[in-house]
């Protein structure tokens, strides 16, 4: 299973019915393709209405396969040492220095959120009073990794791991008492990756299974607690280096076809790579003999994208330190 560098590692930036649960579309400042499947979709009247905010998202820009398809993640809150990388659980990167139980960004201009180092944790506070707990397993360990989210209402959930061909990887997540989310790796062939909400509760449960070819993520299924079948499909082309997403096909028929230019983005100089491709061209096919629409085309004109936070946002101010665990809250 592939572990080389991503070219997103290299590069930051900060810039509900069953068929809506895929969310997919091109970002009109980049020109890149991106899909993701909104696991917080969960029933919300179990365990006092709660929804777990996590997120599979597939990215042109990671060549890796943690057990669910070459480009595809799920996406939480985490921090890598070794290139000084948080990324947050929206997707928002930072250049972040941990040196010495110090924290400090290189790169946020917007006072949304403050980080603390209390030994092997990362303390991260949002400005909506949410904090957040990131955990490396020893001193030396490089990567840290969401281990404890506390709401303002004093809810806790809690994340956890397990080490799979050398890397840790979520395999449950639980909130209060009750367990959210379960994944199966199927790291011994004959069965699928599997994600299911709510496995301990029959009447609510949803489980997801995703069909694995050559490590590419090419089926998405949705059964639902009915028994019910939705599926989802989606094809590739290798272009310059990056996998790219050329078809999704959803379970009513539609189908969404996309061409790309294969060096449409220039890269500053010392980049990963020279050019990035973008999107030229999206067709969307309704199905049952509906006319197809076609997108508009992405244009460069000759621009650069420039390494580390191309779109940034500055406002006046600063976030009040508060206590890195909230008194009222449980202790992790």
């Amino acid at each position: 299973m592939s572990r080389s560098v991503s070219f997103k590692e290299q590069l930051t930036s900060a810039a509900f019915r069953f068929d809506s649960f895929i969310r997919s579309g091109v970002d009109p400042r980049t020109g890149s393709y991106s899909c993701s499947v909104a696991l917080d979709a969960a029933p919300t009247d179990a365990a006092g209405g709660s929804k777990l905010p996590l997120t599979l998202s597939y990215d042109s820009f990671n060549n890796q396969n943690m057990g669910l398809g070459t480009g595809w993640s799920l996406r939480t809150c985490s921090y890598e040492q070794r290139r000084r990388k948080l990324t947050l659980s929206n997707g928002v990167t930072y250049k972040l220095l941990v040196s010495e139980g110090q924290a400090t960004f290189k790169d946020k201009k917007l006072d949304n959120l403050n980080v603390t180092v209390q030994g092997d944790e990362l303390v991260i506070e949002h400005i909506d009073g949410r904090t957040e707990i990131l955990s490396r397993p020893s001193a030396t360990a490089e990567e840290w990794l969401l281990t404890h989210a506390y709401c303002p209402n004093g809810t806790q959930t809690r994340y956890a791991y397990r080490l799979i061909s050398g890397q840790r990887r979520l395999t449950e997540v639980y909130h209060q008492h009750h367990r959210l989310l379960s994944i199966d790796y199927a790291q011994n062939g004959g069965t699928p990756p599997t994600i299911t909400l709510w496995p301990d509760m029959p009447s609510k449960r949803l489980q997801y299974r995703f069909a694995l070819n050559n490590e590419l993520h090419q089926r998405i299924i949705l059964v639902t607690v009915e028994n019910n079948q939705l599926m989802w499909s989606f094809g590739y082309r290798r272009i310059n280096g990056f996998l790219l997403m050329t078809n999704v096909q959803q379970p009513s028929g539609a189908q969404e076809t996309l061409s790309y230019r294969p060096e449409g983005h220039r890269l500053p100089t010392g980049a990963p790579v020279s050019s990035l491709p973008v999107v030229v061209q999206s067709v969307m096919s309704p199905g049952g003999g509906q006319r197809r629409r076609r997108g508009r085309a992405h244009k460069t004109r000759g621009a650069a994208i420039t390494r580390h936070a191309p779109c940034r946002f500055a406002v006046s101010g600063t976030v009040r330190r508060r206590s890195a665990r909230p008194a009222s809250l449980p202790a992790a």
